[in-house]
């Protein structure tokens, strides 16, 4: 029987997914996990945790977060982002000078604040990167939102390391949000692999 992986969005799902999602035998999540231990199950094998710009910074100055029920319960963690030369940015970021924090790199202040829970903590091959940012080019993304969504990343990466006859089944995704991301140019990446039979968008 075909492995399956679930990646698991955020986007609000009324209907209660949680018996398909938990009958993977992988399962993805990103970010703020929406209805883990709810509507969209309590498995989880690979937390994606976006590590740059607010976000990151927001849990960073949050003891809170990092006591959260499914960060503690993944197996894996990914920060998709690799930051160069082991930077560590949350200095920069904290200094009160209204610097930006859009491009700053917090993978290495991550992994400090991880450590303590024992996770495999890994990030993204740079060709992964440029790989899934051209396949948003090409289908029309301008230089200013060639900026991937974390569950865009999670569902490239995973198709283009998974096997011949892997489902991968997409829940929770919306294509809307953040107005930094191509939406319109995820969706239409996610429809081109529904259509050759690589994947299949759950719809909410």
């Amino acid at each position: 029987m075909p492995k399956r992986i679930a990646i698991v969005g955020n986007a609000p799902i009324e209907d209660d997914r949680s018996s398909l999602i938990d009958g993977a035998d992988h399962v993805v999540r990103f970010n703020n996990a929406f209805g883990y231990g709810h509507v969209t199950g309590a498995r989880i094998d690979d937390l994606y945790l976006i590590n740059c710009g607010g976000q990151p910074l927001e849990w960073l100055r949050s003891d809170a977060f990092w006591s959260r029920d499914y960060l503690t319960k993944t197996l894996q963690i990914t920060l998709p982002l690799a930051a160069p030369n082991r930077q560590r940015s949350l200095g920069v970021a904290d200094d009160g000078d209204g610097q930006s924090v859009d491009g700053l790199n917090f993978e290495w202040d991550m992994r400090a604040a991880l450590r303590p829970l024992g996770k495999t903590v890994r990030t993204l091959a740079p060709d992964t990167i440029s790989a899934a940012t051209d396949a948003l080019r090409a289908l029309g993304a301008g230089d200013a939102q060639v900026n991937p969504s974390t569950g865009y990343l999670a569902a490239f990466a995973y198709l283009e390391s998974c096997t011949h006859g892997t489902i991968v089944d997409l829940y929770g995704f919306t294509f809307a949000g953040w107005g930094g991301h191509s939406w319109e140019s995820e969706k239409a990446w996610v429809l081109d692999q529904q259509s050759e039979g690589r994947l299949n968008w759950h719809q909410p």
